[in-house]
């Protein structure tokens, strides 16, 4: 899979996430377990698009 498959993938299931935190909040149940995979979700994208530092960069 390519980076932009996989980054399309994961914000589709963060989307789908969010849905169902709203969904709990509004009902007033708890939603511990979805909070836990939005964090992963959001590191995952995040190590996905992260761009290494790089001393040359600047030049």
């Amino acid at each position: 899979m390519s980076k932009h498959t996989v980054s399309s993938a994961l914000q589709k299931e963060l989307q789908k996430i969010n849905r169902e935190i709203d969904v709990k909040i509004i009902s007033g149940r708890s939603y511990q377990r979805e909070a836990r995979r939005h964090k992963t979700l959001l590191s995952q994208l995040s190590h996905l698009n992260h761009r290494p530092f790089s001393l040359f960069s600047f030049f």
